[in-house]
Order: C-alpha cells, then sequence, then structure tokens
C-alpha cells in the first residue's frame, strides 16, 4: 500500500456541464495498492473512517506518507496546505490495515507551521517524513527542516 497526492488532470471541455464549483481537481491523500512489486497500481480510494463514508480528509490535506508500527498499525502522515496560516502537519492512525482511519488527529505542528513546544522559529509544514524506531516511537522530519519524536497513543 502506498498514500499518495492524487490529482486527476482533465479538461473541463471533456465533461459537458462541468463546473471546478461542484467537483473540484482532487488534492487530496489516497490510498493505492501493488499486487507486482510497484510496477502497477490498482484501487485508488480516498482515506475514509469507514469503507462506505465519503472522504475524510479536506481538499488540500495532502503530501501523504505510511510508516507502519510493530503492532500492524498504519501511520498516516499529511499536509494541511491551505491556507498558509493553517497550515501545519498532521497525522492519522488505522489498525485494520489501511481500510478504516480514526477519526483522531495527531497535531504535529502548530497551525501557521511551528512545532509544539518549540521556539516560533521552527517551522513545521511541508512535505514530512517519518521513521519508526524500534520500540515504536516515531521521528517526523518536515521538509522546513523540524523534527518532532511523537508515539500513537
Amino acid at each position: 500500500m502506498a498514500a499518495i497526492r492524487y490529482q486527476p488532470f482533465f479538461r473541463p471541455a471533456d465533461k459537458p456541464g462541468f463546473s471546478y464549483d461542484d467537483d473540484p481537481p482532487s488534492k487530496r491523500v489516497y490510498l493505492t495498492d501493488s499486487e507486482d512489486d510497484a510496477r502497477t497500481w490498482v484501487d485508488f480510494r480516498p482515506v475514509r473512517r469507514t469503507p462506505d463514508e465519503p472522504m475524510d480528509l479536506a481538499l488540500e490535506e495532502c503530501h501523504g506518507e505510511l510508516s507502519q508500527l510493530s503492532d500492524g498499525t498504519f501511520v498516516l502522515t499529511y499536509d494541511h496546505r491551505y491556507p498558509y496560516t493553517r497550515q501545519q502537519v498532521l497525522a492519522r492512525v488505522s489498525r485494520d490495515q489501511g481500510q478504516t482511519w480514526k477519526p483522531d488527529v495527531y497535531h504535529l505542528t502548530r497551525p501557521g507551521g511551528t512545532v509544539l513546544g518549540s521556539s516560533t522559529k521552527g517551522v513545521g509544514s511541508g512535505y514530512a517524513s517519518s521513521v519508526v524506531l524500534p520500540d515504536d516511537t516515531i521521528v517526523t522530519m518536515t521538509g522546513a527542516g523540524t523534527c518532532v519524536r511523537w508515539r500513537v497513543g
């Protein structure tokens, strides 16, 4: 399974009666699977609390990355991108191989880019990446160079 920013590209002329107000292009985290060692990807699907609910992440919550804890729990780290005053790095958890996602959101940075408990110069937005240590502590580094050490509760 992989987490990707999915943004289908199409020309509005391809869809008669199309309106961006009714159907904006998606800039969200989607999940996808590969059955051939990542040569092709299938089953593109949004992050949802249950398989029957609508998409759970807001428009512009994107650039996702998956990590896995020792008990099989998946952790999805992603960015809330816009508006800039609300930028932050967030995380969600799945305990069933990514089929459903808990509603709880881990706020790894404050809105506006500063890391919780850090000085105001610590910028926390942009393309975060995580590594899981042997004791299931997660270390997340943001694209702006801020590091957060945390655990799933």
